[in-house]
């Protein structure tokens, strides 16, 4: 009696595996890749990435020219708020990538799918 139990207990195991890896690769094969995502739903963030790097190339040398009368500290947080922007800019769609990728998002089985 025990024996057949655990045996129909690694069976339901087995099946439970094979489903959950079929159901990653399913997801894997409808999931876009990173730059078609990022072009096709966060295009704001991908041009004002570029929009950043203008930014940080066109004022640092107005901001720490010598002759500028401007308070070094002052200077130096317009120089950190210009590269932070710049930084969030391109991590933030990255991170909402990798997120999408964890909870499953491009699944057909997913909560979110418009399959349904």
């Amino acid at each position: 009696m025990g024996k057949k139990i655990d045996k129909h207990i690694k069976e339901l195991q087995a099946e439970k595996e094979l489903k959950s890896k079929l159901e990653t690769e399913l997801s894997k094969a409808n999931q876009p890749k990173y730059l078609k995502f990022l072009w096709e739903t966060q295009k704001p963030q991908f041009f004002l990435t570029f929009v950043g790097l203008a930014g940080c190339i066109g004022v640092a040398p107005v901001l720490f020219n010598p002759d500028n009368d401007i308070p070094i500290l002052a200077a130096i947080g317009a120089g950190v708020a210009i590269v932070g922007f710049t930084v969030c800019m391109v991590l933030q769609p990255y991170f909402i990538y990798k997120n999408l990728i964890k909870l499953n998002y491009w699944s057909p089985n997913s909560a979110w799918s418009k399959q349904k």
